[in-house]
């Protein structure tokens, strides 16, 4: 097995058995196929995480282990993410850790957050805050910051880091510039994540006036008309929503209008 391969045939859905079809063998009674081919020389990953699925849930969590082992001996990422599900659902949390760890500390970006949040779970937040401050300019693992320091007591610390990554006058992290930091923080996401601390801590004007001087739409969803929402400003919501180029403010405003709690009858 090659790691590359797999992704690639995954990815492409080519020279593999969708999980689809997969799913469709084993209902119709077809077992042995989807075994044959998890567990072939050059095996099919969707038969294979789908026996291993069966297995763990006949309580056979071992042997769905080793059906799987050999594609995480590739190297695979997905593999490892999807095997330490298993032991992890099972109570066997250390084993799901030990499975993942060796992908973050290869630089692993999606294991590095795996682990982090894996870490939350198992009550080490602090553990997996250490892990992800040193990648706090990547915008994927700063969310996952954010999202373990939740639980703790360190929103006024993890909210220092991201404030001074859009600070005026701050240099860029690569190339020293004070222009190119203003015009590109990172992580990108840095405001957004710090008015979100902001909001947890209570202190919803200050979350209200970052968005209002850094927010950005990201994935047909505006931060600002969202936090507007959640606490019930909708006055304040309307008028950011009339603003020029405000598109994603005014979608996100129409559903409260249509429930009736915005407008008079007269302005719909």
């Amino acid at each position: 097995m090659d790691a590359a391969v797999l992704d690639l045939r995954t990815r492409m859905r080519d020279e593999c058995i969708p999980p689809d079809l997969v799913d469709r063998l084993l209902d119709l009674g077809h077992a042995a196929v989807v075994h044959a081919q998890a567990v072939a020389e050059d095996g099919d990953w969707f038969c294979a995480r789908a026996w291993a699925r069966r297995l763990a849930d006949q309580g056979e969590l071992d042997e769905a282990l080793g059906v799987l082992s050999p594609y995480v001996e590739t190297g695979w990422w997905t593999a490892a993410a999807e095997t330490a599900r298993l032991p992890e659902a099972a109570g066997r949390g250390d084993e799901a850790l030990a499975l993942v760890r060796p992908f973050a500390q290869s630089g692993e970006r999606f294991a590095l957050r795996d682990l982090a949040l894996r870490l939350a779970r198992h009550g080490r937040a602090d553990e997996a805050c250490a892990l992800l401050v040193p990648h706090l300019a990547d915008w994927f693992l700063a969310e996952a910051l954010v999202e373990v320091g939740g639980g703790l007591d360190r929103d006024e610390e993890i909210a220092a880091l991201l404030a001074a990554r859009i600070a005026p006058g701050r240099s860029c992290v690569r190339c020293g510039g004070v222009e190119c930091a203003a015009r590109n923080p990172e992580p990108s996401n840095a405001a957004t994540l710090l008015a979100e601390v902001r909001e947890r801590q209570g202190r919803t004007d200050e979350a209200i006036e970052l968005l209002r001087a850094y927010g950005t739409v990201v994935n047909n969803r505006d931060p600002l008309a969202g936090l507007l929402i959640r606490h019930d400003r909708i006055d304040e919501l309307r008028t950011y929503a009339a603003q020029e180029d405000r598109e994603e403010a005014a979608r996100q405003l129409a559903p409260v209008r249509a429930i009736g709690c915005v407008c008079p009858v007269g302005d719909r």
